[in-house]
């Protein structure tokens, strides 16, 4: 499947233009690393426990603590 996939992304490619490509790279670029990024927000989400996030409200609770009575 992998190499049928880089054919084609070669085809395609290959049937752009050179002045094409040039707009396309950045866009490309951008996509790439939106896609690693949530590769990455996946795999860390698979790994979180119960305990290991705080919701928006204990967060909040969490600031407004005068910083000698928060426990490390």
């Amino acid at each position: 499947m992998g190499n049928d996939l880089r054919t084609k992304i070669h085809r395609l490619v290959d049937a752009i233009s050179d002045e094409r490509l040039a707009i396309l790279l950045p866009h490309l670029e951008e996509i790439t690393c939106d896609v690693w990024m949530l590769s990455q927000i996946e795999a860390a989400q698979q790994r979180l426990r119960p305990g290991d996030t705080l919701t928006c409200e204990e967060a909040m609770q969490f600031l407004q603590q005068p910083p000698e009575k928060i426990h490390w």
